[in-house]
């Protein structure tokens, strides 16, 4: 982003674009939050989806740049792998764990849905 300019989430529209430009599927990685509240008022983990990558690499720099900015949060990353024809539909996608960036521990299962991820990403 440069200057001045305003970040707004991705639409269904402009993910099947870009899923489409790559061939019709692509692998993206989630970078998720644990929520403290919900954890420490229920004692179970509540995953808060933050941002959408295209790369394993961004979607690392950026949980690992925001545990640096706050040490107390948890983040996780999960890769899901979808189609232009799945951003079309409303049908979750089950997600695989990649890796921490806080402490290890047993996760909820993770699915989004296409205009979830598609909000996650900036554009």
């Amino acid at each position: 982003m440069t200057a001045g300019s305003v970040e707004r989430a991705m639409t269904i529209a402009e993910l099947a674009a870009h899923l489409h430009a790559r061939g019709g599927a692509a692998e993206i990685w989630l970078v998720y939050l644990a929520d403290p509240f919900e954890e420490v008022q229920g004692g179970r983990i509540v995953l808060l989806l933050q941002r959408a990558f295209w790369t394993r690499g961004e979607a690392y720099s950026f949980a690992e740049g925001s545990r640096r900015e706050k040490r107390w949060q948890q983040l996780y990353v999960f890769r899901v792998a979808v189609t232009s024809a799945w951003a079309e539909g409303t049908t979750p996608c089950g997600a695989t764990f990649e890796t921490e960036f806080g402490r290890s521990r047993p996760l909820p299962t993770v699915r989004v849905r296409p205009t979830e991820l598609a909000a996650a990403f900036e554009s």
